[in-house]
């Protein structure tokens, strides 16, 4: 029995065709790749404004702890601040003893500090909507982030938080 001879030109036509296919292979993975890219970029993107909508939630609770802990002054509308006011204590509540009112003005300087300091871009806004018993504040946290979708690079969005507190009594 005489071997079998593979002829040469089919050789050739086959060794073309695996560096075909590890060409395609090389391609699909990239593709998989980048919309692997994709999908970590997007929930960056979303784990970020999540992060920010979680620190205006706890920042507005802060500030309604703060009212329901000094009411003789959030009766007296010693917690409001108006949009666009930068408020400064002149007295450091931590250190020494303080008044009512002072802690109020204290309270509202480094609760202010917090939100800046929290949020890119804030505005806070602390207002006294019903003179009590009971009072009852509005508070309200604005900031901006970066856009979403196909708005174009450097596209901002502006966000609000606000939520109401009533102090008791």
């Amino acid at each position: 029995m005489r071997p079998a001879i593979e002829h040469p030109s089919r050789r050739r036509a086959s060794a073309g065709f695996y560096l075909i296919e590890v060409m395609i292979g090389m391609l699909v993975l990239s593709v998989s790749f980048l919309g692997a890219g994709s999908v970590l970029l997007n929930s960056m993107k979303a784990n970020h404004g999540a992060s920010l909508r979680n620190a205006a939630v706890l920042l507005a609770s802060d500030m309604a702890e703060r009212l329901e802990a000094n009411r003789v002054a959030a009766r007296n509308g010693r917690y409001e601040l108006a949009a666009g006011t930068v408020p400064t204590a002149t007295t450091d509540c931590t250190a020494q003893l303080c008044t009512a009112d002072q802690l109020a003005t204290f309270d509202v300087a480094r609760w202010y500090q917090l939100v800046q300091s929290k949020l890119p871009s804030a505005n806070a806004v602390v207002t006294r909507t019903a003179i009590g018993p009971p009072s009852v504040y509005q508070i309200e946290l604005t900031w901006t982030d970066r856009a979403w979708g196909g708005r174009g690079t450097g596209a901002t969005e502006t966000f609000t938080y606000r939520t109401t507190r009533t102090v008791s009594p």
